[in-house]
């Protein structure tokens, strides 16, 4: 949807009765209007309305609220007429009309703020400056019976004709990246201009609110790809049983995920983990394994958060990076010996005798938590994974004080052995450092190949970039100041 607002006329069908509507795309302020002098003895609006717009077009509205109540009005003639200030989650526009509780999706397709820069085919079209002989055979001698006028100083602009980037299997269908082109010519220019489309065919067809999910589960990824939060753009949709050839509905996700407006690091493929065009074989793997080693989707969500935050660092940022590691799948016991075992047992079998209340119910809690894995002792285990991929000196102590960062914020300042006044200034960069193990965690399990990535040259365009550039300094000063005050 334009980010500009979009206002669209027609018909409306409200309990079997023709009237008239207005539809106001505007974000989360997007509303559909309707109105009528008749009177209608069933007042409410369904969830579900559709409409014939004004240039023929057929829409349908779909999960509508605020429509219980219309509003009576009486002008200065004496006529009544009742209206409706409604706000649908989806618009649905094409040439068919969609029932969300029969129509069921075949395929979607979409775009994302930033996909020219996740696959940036920029190899694929140029100019050839000075074509040979051969080359300049394909230029038509006539166009009907006009003359081409040659002259001395020829050029060839070229699409290199790659229309597909990568296709793999996800569990729940077909995923491809797709480059499709429109050329168009006048008497000033030419030109050929690529339009990229994720395409996904879902193995059965699937209703409207699973379609979407999984879109924007996708998108998620993306947004991970590309070092920032990636809206959802252009999305279409093919029925399940429309004859082919028939045109995809434009459906309008009203609160779907938004572009980041950030323009201080304007993403580059260059620095981007996956390059969705020169190694889309890796590209393709990783997403495949990430879809389908799904054990830490509860995560995944909360790390989306996190990082849709963009550069605002808040505390409670940092705890939900930290308990980001709570939420993976890993064995949440640890050995102990057999001597701290009977003294675990010992302790609990005085303790269990005691009269119950609720200090002794805490004390039995937290030694029975003996031997389980710790916050720390994941965060610990799950940075192992970066071993090989990055050098990251002292990075167990930087998260071991992120670790204390986030209990002072959860349970309070009891702890000695941390120091807030200290900490604090470099809670950005604590914050940073559980997001980036957490995340290339992640991607390194899932295929990536990290070391290969972190050995070339890089700028700044993602924040795995400008993390890695600045660990050395940041860790560095954090250590200092903790050494200076002791």
């Amino acid at each position: 949807m334009s980010k500009e607002d979009s206002i669209y006329f027609g018909t409306f069908k409200l309990h079997m009765h023709d009237v008239w509507g207005q539809i106001k795309l505007a974000g989360s302020k997007t509303q559909l209007a309707l109105r009528t002098e008749q009177r209608l003895i069933e007042e409410c609006a369904p969830s579900t309305i559709f409409g014939r717009l004004h240039d023929f077009r057929l829409v349908s509205c779909i999960n509508c609220v605020g429509g219980k109540f219309p509003t009576h009005s009486r002008n200065s003639e004496g006529l009544t007429s009742m209206s409706w200030n409604i706000f649908p989650h989806q618009i649905l526009i094409g040439n068919s009309y969609f029932d969300p509780t029969v129509n069921r999706i075949r395929k979607v397709w979409f775009s994302t703020g930033d996909i020219y820069k996740i696959f940036d085919d920029f190899d694929s079209f140029g100019i050839v400056f000075s074509p040979s002989t051969v080359e300049q055979a394909v230029i038509p001698k006539m166009i009907g019976k006009r003359e081409i006028p040659f002259g001395s100083k020829p050029k060839l602009a070229y699409f290199a004709g790659r229309t597909k980037f990568l296709s793999t299997q996800l569990p729940f269908g077909k995923f491809e990246v797709l480059n499709s082109t429109l050329h168009s010519t006048s008497s000033r220019d030419a030109r050929i201009e690529a339009h990229i489309w994720l395409q996904l065919e879902f193995e059965q067809p699937t209703d409207l609110k699973f379609c979407l999910q999984r879109v924007r589960e996708i998108g998620q990824f993306l947004s991970i790809v590309a070092g920032r939060s990636q809206g959802i753009e252009r999305l279409q949709i093919e029925v399940d049983g429309e004859v082919n050839g028939t045109l995809p509905l434009d459906v309008h996700w009203i609160l779907g995920p938004q572009q980041s407006d950030e323009e201080q690091y304007m993403p580059s493929w260059f620095d981007m983990p996956l390059d969705g065009v020169r190694q889309s074989e890796e590209f393709a793997s990783v997403i495949q394994k990430w879809f389908t080693l799904d054990t830490h989707k509860a995560a995944r969500v909360t790390l989306y958060s996190c990082l849709k935050d963009g550069n605002s660092f808040t505390p409670y940022r940092l705890v939900a990076a930290a308990n980001l590691f709570d939420l993976t799948s890993m064995d949440s016991s640890s050995a102990i010996s057999p001597e701290l075992e009977q003294a675990k047992q010992e302790c609990l079998k005085i303790l269990q005798s005691a009269p119950p209340s609720y200090d002794r119910d805490s004390a039995i809690q937290g030694i029975q938590r003996i031997g389980s894995l710790t916050l720390l002792k994941k965060i610990l285990s799950r940075a192992q994974v970066l071993h090989g991929h990055f050098l990251l000196p002292d990075l167990d102590k930087i998260l071991r004080q992120a670790v204390l960062f986030r209990n002072y914020f959860v349970h309070g300042p009891g702890d000695t052995r941390f120091k807030f006044a200290i900490v604090e200034p470099h809670r950005i960069f604590l914050t940073k450092t559980l997001e980036f193990v957490f995340t290339a965690a992640e991607l390194i399990e899932c295929g990536w190949a990290a070391s290969s990535w972190h050995s070339r040259g890089h700028t700044d365009h993602h924040w795995f970039t400008r993390y890695l550039s600045d660990y050395e300094r940041a860790s560095q000063s954090l250590l200092d100041a903790l050494e200076q005050k002791k």
